[in-house]
């Protein structure tokens, strides 16, 4: 039989970031890569992270292209974006989604090199202006080399937000001297990382 294409299986899960480090203050993106042991039960360890709440899985897309071909599949939202000029009112799109790009190369040893771009957008409604919320944008492009149904996976899309804020009491608060006692001042800090689990299959022909 000869190899025609490759059917690829992706899971995408966000889950908290650890070791971010001193450097990740506001938003920070790495790259990490691995494998999943053959005795590794994917499904049951993804399970476990949810039930834990220590993850969520984002979407389990399955795609299947040619050799050197290819194939991308994305997921997300569009947000209506409001503009008036001229007394005339126009609406514009603009996307937030997360978006997979595999292009798989078949070698003579039957392994698969796959080049691989993960693409995160995602609305940050806390820091909207006029009900407009910005995109935060991470990207990451990389190449591994996977053998026939083996899972690799790519990590390191880390993003950290920090957000400070202040509760205090009406006048109180501005008591001098003593105002202080009255107010508190408080920093949430919150970082998730992206793991994508990519499994190729080469399909016979």
């Amino acid at each position: 039989p000869r190899a025609t294409g490759v059917e690829e299986t992706g899971t995408v899960i966000g889950l908290p970031a650890q070791n971010l480090g001193s450097a990740a203050v506001n938003t920070a993106i790495g790259l990490a890569l691995g494998s999943v042991n053959g005795a590794f039960n994917l499904d049951v360890a993804l399970t476990a992270l949810e039930r834990s709440g220590k993850g969520r899985v984002l979407s389990t897309p399955r795609l299947t292209t040619q050799n050197n071909i290819q194939a991308k599949v994305q997921q997300g939202i569009q947000i209506p974006i409001q503009t008036v000029a001229n007394n005339t009112v126009t609406v514009t799109f603009k996307e937030a989604v997360l978006m997979l790009q595999v292009t798989p190369q078949i070698t003579a040893a039957g392994t698969v090199i796959m080049q691989v771009t993960v693409t995160n957008m995602a609305a940050d409604f806390s820091r909207q202006v006029n009900g407009i919320p910005p995109i935060d944008t991470q990207e990451a492009h990389t190449q591994v080399q996977v053998e026939d149904g083996a899972t690799t996976v790519i990590g390191g899309i880390f993003v950290s937000r920090e957000q400070a804020s202040t509760d205090r009491t009406p006048m109180l608060s501005r008591i001098p001297l003593l105002g202080w006692l009255f107010r508190r001042d408080s920093i949430q800090d919150e970082s998730r990382e992206l793991l994508i689990f990519i499994t190729p299959r080469i399909l016979k022909g």
